[in-house]
């Protein structure tokens, strides 16, 4: 619902039922403890910073389009994006 993007909230539901709504989707736990999750410097990476871990703890990786956590050292090899 980013402004840049001038999308809606309805659009943004559409959006993840497509994304979730794939038979490529998977569904992980949300079993990591926070202990795992790489130390960062700024709040605005915390949630960044867990959702790579945890990708990472499940040999998956992250597609975003947030093309500045794809170029963070911690995020390198995980967060990706896909287009």
């Amino acid at each position: 619902m980013n402004p840049g993007y001038r999308a809606s909230f309805a659009d943004a539901l559409a959006a993840l039922e497509d994304i979730t709504g794939r038979k490529e989707a998977q569904f992980i736990a949300d079993d990591l403890p926070g202990q795992k999750v790489h130390p960062v410097t700024s709040y605005a990476d915390m949630t960044d910073a867990y959702l790579v871990a945890l990708a990472r703890a499940h040999g998956l990786r992250l597609a975003t389009l947030d093309r500045v956590l794809c170029g963070k050292a911690w995020a390198r090899g995980v967060a990706e994006n896909p287009v």
